[in-house]
């Protein structure tokens, strides 16, 4: 099955709730920032987001039920978009941490999922002094780092 496909068989009523999650998490450390706006576009292209969504969204996003993925590819693709959306400014505030700690849990994720996908995301960043940075504001604002298997 190719991407397009992919997106077309997610449920609508799923997509309303990864387009509230968004809208949400952007707005967590009350600046929704022009370079979070474009990947929120992009992400709605992308996947047939539904923008007449947005107004309800706004006004009552408590109204757009929770109907989270269920595979595991599922879930790590929709945490690993709001883990993206978190650091798109540079900067990972603490509200935007607990917001994805609170999405995986309600997936049924670990404790240590927000930090495995950063970890997935940052290493891909050439400028080690930015991958540096982002860590280090994860950290400062309460993210935690996994622990290490023996």
């Amino acid at each position: 099955m190719n991407l397009t496909d992919y997106f077309k068989n997610v449920p609508k009523g799923q997509k309303a709730c990864k387009l509230r999650d968004l809208i949400v998490l952007a707005y967590a450390d009350r600046h929704f920032t022009d370079d979070e706006r474009a990947f929120v576009a992009t992400i709605m292209r992308d996947e047939g987001l539904d923008a007449t969504l947005i107004p309800t969204i706004y006004k009552s996003p408590e109204s757009i039920p929770d109907f989270y993925p269920t595979t595991k590819e599922g879930k790590e693709m929709y945490l690993y978009d709001m883990v993206l959306l978190m650091i798109t400014d540079g900067e990972c505030s603490e509200r935007e941490i607990k917001y994805c700690e609170v999405i995986a849990w309600k997936m049924g994720l670990d404790d240590e999922a927000v930090s495995r996908t950063l970890g997935k995301i940052v290493v891909r960043f050439p400028d080690e002094n930015q991958q540096i940075s982002l860590i280090l504001d994860y950290l400062a604002n309460g993210g935690k780092m996994p622990t290490r298997k023996k």
